[in-house]
């Protein structure tokens, strides 16, 4: 096992990735932190979780970028939202009936059913802690999410949906966060140097990406669609893989994916969320001042465009 992990901590991690691994565990909140912070800026009289709120309004992403942001979505979504979002049922009751894990299963996992669950199976058992997971490159916030997959009823699905939400987020970085920021365009070469499984590499190619272009170099072309469709996945999974609170905290999702809160608040709202603030107790724990939760389905009566139309839909509090 040990000569198995330390050739993927060879493949997946590099110096780089190691840095921002201990520098990630400097900043981790400890409980001598939680003493600090509770004795200084929460308990002062001058400072709250109000205060804070209203300053991190203030330092907000500038007017225009937000407007860019609501422009960009609406004309996605203007193009129809039915095939963008995950289907949620509609008749649901309570939370946790509006997704299933299930559903994010790949198309043809019947078919390679042993395929896929040997090879994520295969994976988390090297891959089997939060540390191994960063160090390979998978967001701190991602790495929490997934666990110990192995705990589960069905641990062969439930490694499989992990998996693939790994390499959503992997995707997702590279265009918002990484080197594809500013390009509409991915390599083959960069989907392989994600460093995961053959086997959900391929079905993320076919489902994602759609056909490769170029004769030297392959590359396919990303529209705002489809990484629309693959961040509308994405944070449905976060969301699933917190029940039974579905809770997402807003600032680490901005600060290691790279996507603005205003397009995160757009999407999770379409996905049956409620944004509101978080509690002193929350804001220590969660590092965030706002969070998102899954209440129900989305509104049968209203498009996404109409919610994403109202500025009050986006976690602005009305101001009397």
């Amino acid at each position: 096992m040990k000569s198995e992990r330390h050739k993927l901590t060879k493949s997946f991690g590099s110096a780089k990735n190691n840095k921002k691994l201990e520098a990630n565990l400097r900043r981790s909140i400890t409980n001598e932190t939680l003493d600090a912070m509770s004795t200084t800026a929460f308990s002062s009289p001058n400072t709250s979780i109000a205060s804070l709120l209203k300053k991190e309004e203030f330092d907000a992403e500038s007017p225009s970028n937000a407007d860019d942001d609501k422009t960009k979505l609406l004309s996605i979504f203007e193009k129809g939202s039915s095939g963008m979002l995950p289907k949620p049922n509609y008749d649901a009751k309570v939370a946790s009936d509006v997704y299933k894990i299930t559903q994010f299963l790949p198309e043809n996992f019947d078919l390679f059913k042993s395929d896929y669950e040997t090879e994520s199976m295969k994976f988390f058992k090297v891959m089997d802690s939060f540390q191994y997971l960063v160090k390979s490159g998978v967001s701190p916030i991602v790495a929490k999410r997934v666990g110990f997959p192995f705990r589960y009823a069905n641990p062969g699905v439930r490694c499989t949906v992990a998996l693939k939400m790994i390499t959503l987020a992997r995707f997702i970085q590279h265009f918002f966060k990484g080197k594809g920021k500013a390009g509409t365009f991915i390599s083959a070469r960069e989907i392989q140097a994600f460093s995961l499984p053959s086997i959900m590499i391929d079905y993320f190619r076919n489902e994602y990406l759609g056909e490769a272009i170029g004769k030297n170099v392959i590359k396919f072309q990303i529209s705002e669609e489809k990484r629309s469709r693959a961040l509308a996945d994405l944070l449905c999974l976060l969301l699933l893989f917190d029940e039974p609170d579905f809770i997402l905290p807003l600032s680490p999702l901005v600060q290691e994916l790279g996507v603005s809160e205003n397009m995160l608040k757009n999407f999770l709202i379409g996905l049956g969320c409620v944004i509101t603030s978080t509690t002193e107790a929350q804001a220590l724990v969660m590092n965030t001042l706002r969070i998102a939760k899954l209440i129900g389905p989305p509104s049968k009566n209203s498009s996404l465009v109409e919610t994403m139309g109202k500025r009050n839909s986006f976690g602005k509090r009305r101001r009397n």
